[in-house]
């Protein structure tokens, strides 16, 4: 029996006005054939065929395939009986890693990437990535060495389309996040036809560290901010605290008090630790500070004084992060409204709206 038109193309369950109970449906078109299986009003298989041979064949409960230029370059594998659930993925696309060309194979098992291996046409393998791997070291078609990286556990989502992981996630793209696998610790190093290093850096909780490399260009980094090379290099204890409370820029601040310690700022510049969450490890210390700048009251609620100690003093909220449990250190109003370490917490939130709600959160991260 012979249809003409694409009808039933993706459609498992046939309408009411559908009277095949058995059989196969030959629909044509140009160039193309799909034949249609149905058993019992339901459809069990679907192939599409040019020039002879198949392009896609899907059999309900089994696996799915897809062909390119005759190769077959995707397989899907079905737990038996059933039409839900993938039981394993299995990848094979052409692409490019670093400008070579290749196949790149990829292969997962119940949603999680198991490995990856990337090929040359000369049978060379480029490299090979287990899920578990802390280390992957990548070479060119002629065997020399083109990257290499080392972590802990590596992010490899996003391969689902078959690309090589290092451009997964789309943060190849992110120029702030390049080649960032990790969450918690990630390095990389990319080399030239020469051997040199072209590319390197490191990240860890997410923010770039140390000395980095960009197209041959050093620079340095503590904490996420791109620093000069003497002050990357200078011993902490040679820092001047003071410079720190008078640093502007937050980020550029917060990174000051890691290099240094926090303990030591707070001890040379007179700081004084006016509340302590033992709970969450979170702290408010107090600063005093000069400053020639105009008076600005926050809120007409709060009296000439206290707005007047707000003008004068730094506070900082030491805050511990619960996943890496890395230490964040953020302004908040010298006012007392915001006298607790859970209320300046809450108050980053709300914008230090004195009258605001609290937040609470079912878990955090």
């Amino acid at each position: 029996m012979s249809f003409y038109g694409n009808q039933f193309y993706g459609s498992r369950n046939f309408t009411h006005d559908t009277h095949i109970n058995n059989g196969k449906i030959t629909i044509k078109e140009k160039g193309f054939k799909e034949i249609v299986t149905v058993v019992n009003r339901q459809v069990t298989e679907i192939k599409i065929i040019k020039n002879g041979s198949y392009t896609y064949w899907l059999k309900y409960g089994e696996f799915e395939k897809e062909r390119k230029n005759g190769i077959t370059h995707k397989i899907l594998r079905f737990k038996n009986t059933t039409g839900k659930g993938k039981d394993g993925l299995c990848v094979r696309k052409d692409q490019k890693l670093e400008g070579y060309k290749g196949t790149c194979y990829t292969f997962f098992a119940n949603g999680r990437l198991m490995w990856q291996k990337f090929a040359y046409p000369n049978g060379r393998v480029g490299y090979y990535a287990r899920s578990n791997a802390k280390e992957i070291i990548a070479v060119r078609p002629d065997g020399t060495k083109l990257f290499k990286f080392e972590g802990n556990k590596f992010n490899f989502r996003g391969n689902g389309y078959g690309e090589p992981f290092i451009y997964n996630g789309g943060s190849y793209f992110e120029q702030n996040q390049k080649w960032n696998l990790s969450k918690i610790k990630c390095s990389y190093i990319f080399y030239d036809k020469r051997g040199r290093v072209k590319d390197k850096g490191q990240y860890e909780n997410n923010q770039r560290v140390g000395e980095w490399t960009e197209k041959y260009r050093v620079y340095f980094f503590i904490s996420g901010v791109k620093v000069n090379k003497k002050l990357f290099e200078m011993p902490s204890e040679k820092v001047d605290p003071q410079r720190v409370l008078n640093e502007p820029n937050a980020q550029a601040r917060s990174m000051l008090l890691k290099k240094i310690g926090f303990e030591r700022v707070v001890k040379k510049c007179k700081g004084v630790v006016i509340h302590t969450d033992r709970k969450r490890k979170n702290s408010i210390i107090d600063f005093p500070i000069k400053t020639d700048e105009k008076h600005y009251r926050m809120n007409d609620q709060y009296t000439d004084k206290e707005d007047e100690y707000d003008q004068c003093h730094l506070r900082i909220l030491q805050v511990t992060c619960t996943t890496t449990k890395s230490k964040h250190f953020l302004r908040v109003p010298a006012l007392p409204d915001w006298n607790t370490s859970e209320k300046a917490r809450q108050g980053t939130f709300n914008g230090f709206t004195a009258k605001a709600k609290n937040l609470k959160f079912e878990r955090e991260t």
